[in-house]
């Protein structure tokens, strides 16, 4: 897979695949044209996506990392994930993510690619219409997971 960031009109081909992440578009909208936007290809077609933001001196957060779902379960997430990793080491001391309490394969995932659990933040997905579910359980908070990049 070949990762490299997308600017402009590039960022709206995204869309889509970023609704993977955050299915919410009202949501997604508030964030999606921030930070930068890495696009993983693989014959020139978009497969997977990551958005980093920067939060303050000392923190990224990924916002959103989605994979298209016929490619899911086949290591594009985690080779995003290293290489955000290694782009960004050195260039704050961590990296943030949050899922949904009741996602327990993100949870996971994230966990076996290093990342540990660090908080929570309360009742998040109040703000989303509908509220979320998975596997019929409904997301109510965010649980926050982080990287250390030092």
């Amino acid at each position: 897979m070949q990762i490299e960031p997308w600017t402009g009109h590039q960022r709206r081909l995204a869309h889509q695949l970023l609704l993977v992440g955050d299915e919410d578009p009202v949501m997604l909208a508030q964030y999606e044209m921030a930070g930068t936007l890495w696009a993983g290809l693989e014959a020139g077609a978009l497969v997977c996506c990551a958005l980093v933001v920067r939060c303050d001196a000392t923190t990224l957060e990924l916002k959103n990392l989605a994979v298209s779902p016929d490619k899911q379960g086949h290591g594009r997430g985690s080779a995003m994930l290293q290489f955000l990793v290694h782009h960004y080491r050195g260039q704050a001391a961590r990296m943030l993510v949050g899922t949904g309490d009741a996602e327990v394969r993100n949870l996971r995932f994230y966990q076996r690619n290093g990342f540990h659990i660090c908080g929570v933040r309360p009742n998040f997905f109040a703000a989303y219409a509908p509220t979320p579910r998975v596997n019929g359980v409904p997301l109510r908070d965010m649980v926050l997971l982080d990287y250390s990049l030092g």
